[in-house]
């Protein structure tokens, strides 16, 4: 399944350019509400949409150990390899749809007029609807048939008479019962789960300032707070990344008109620390499957991001503010005893993503400098859409942002 990532940017600008920090003592709460729509699936390497549909082929590289095949599928490899190879138990296909919502939570307080700090922490709720359906039969009958044809190999005879007679046709049912009695996973069918994502540190310099403008530098690490996925349940989502990040960005902003519009853009590096995992040993590239697990070292793609947006005022305490965005990550690597494993999970986990986003911003910090509204504020409503990438979630996504400063 493609992993699902719900992007949560919370900025601490106390004035909406980028570059503005908290002035000294100043502290603000932030709460921040995501709703994703429904999530079908995402862009796969090549640029194209992939459904969130996983199909299995239950091939002799998944079934050579299930007791019932096992001597029948042994035979068939000895004296025929080419038939081995075309042998098929059938194709199944798990058809999913999910959904996800956050609510994000956040602190920052002003340590001088320049320097900033802030946490910020999302709690997720997903919910992933699965069904299982029989794709494609079983290549009995081709496999009989092809030994059948090498009339100088008694054996193949034989063996002919076993596949079309006494190999079992697997059903739905049987599927289920493969992957937890004989594969060891958890019992497909739908799932709920909730709890903390990955949580955020970060200190904010503002290290230049005009009247028009300015830049700011922010350097933070990601706590492994959310939970990961579980490797014996095909049908979970992760709420994080499982392991330590660090972090560098800079930006700034420019205003022109006296303000009217104002011009922001920053970008961020992300290293990704390298962790232990339990995770699946892949039987091959592309095969999410597998009947063992083991432990690796699990070295996630480092990230780069470049995001860029503007505010219209509209009016005193009314703002438009479009934006782009994009993203890539590197392709990760792993290591381990389990020799070709490595490279098969390391295939395909490199992610580009470009995004656009709108927001509707009311704010009384001007009304509150002027005396004609009690409290210092913000309320955002937001609707981002990921529009283009590779290996990467097709996600919409609504957003409400309330910001108090005290």
């Amino acid at each position: 399944m493609i992993k699902i990532i719900i992007p949560i940017l919370l900025s601490l600008s106390a004035l909406g350019a980028y570059h503005d920090t908290l002035p000294k003592g100043v502290r603000t709460f932030v709460y921040k509400r995501v709703q994703t729509g429904e999530i079908l699936g995402g862009f796969n390497d090549q640029g194209k949409f992939e459904s969130l549909d996983q199909s299995f082929t239950l091939d002799t590289s998944v079934v050579s150990e299930i007791d019932e095949f096992k001597s029948t599928i042994h035979d068939i490899n000895q004296v025929a390899p080419e038939a081995y190879k075309k042998l098929s138990i059938g194709e199944f296909k798990l058809g999913a749809k999910a959904d996800i919502n956050a609510d994000a939570f956040a602190l920052g307080i002003g340590i001088t007029d320049k320097l900033s700090v802030y946490g910020f922490i999302p709690y997720m709720r997903a919910n992933v609807a699965m069904d299982l359906k029989k794709t494609k039969e079983n290549t009995y009958q081709e496999v009989g048939t092809n030994l059948r044809s090498n009339i100088d190999c008694p054996e193949c005879q034989s063996i002919a008479q076993i596949v079309s007679d006494e190999l079992p046709d697997v059903t739905e049912e049987n599927f289920q019962s493969i992957i937890t009695d004989e594969l060891g996973y958890k019992p497909l069918g739908d799932w709920q789960g909730k709890g903390f994502g990955d949580a955020e540190l970060g200190i904010i310099y503002n290290f230049y300032r005009t009247d028009t403008g300015g830049l700011a530098a922010t350097l933070g690490g990601v706590a492994p707070t959310g939970r990961v996925d579980n490797p014996d349940i095909l049908q979970d989502l992760s709420f994080g990344d499982g392991q330590w990040d660090v972090f560098a960005e800079l930006g700034g902003a420019k205003s022109f008109f006296d303000g009217f519009l104002t011009l922001n853009a920053f970008s961020r590096f992300t290293y990704q620390i390298q962790s232990e995992k339990k995770l699946r040993v892949p039987f091959a590239q592309g095969l999410n499957i597998s009947d063992s697990s083991g432990m690796f070292t699990e070295k996630l793609g480092n990230m780069i991001s470049a995001t860029t947006y503007s505010e219209f005022r509209v009016l005193p305490y009314l703002y438009i503010n479009p934006g782009f965005a994009f993203e890539k990550r590197f392709s990760s690597s792993y290591e381990s005893s389990f020799g070709n494993a490595n490279d098969f999970l390391a295939a395909n986990t490199d992610l580009e993503k470009f995004s656009y986003k709108v927001q509707l911003e009311f704010t009384t910090i001007t009304l509150y400098k002027n005396k004609k509204f009690p409290l210092p504020g913000k309320l955002i409503f937001g609707y981002q859409n990921v529009f283009k990438g590779t290996n990467t979630p097709k996600v919409s996504q609504l957003e409400a942002e309330l910001r108090l400063f005290f």
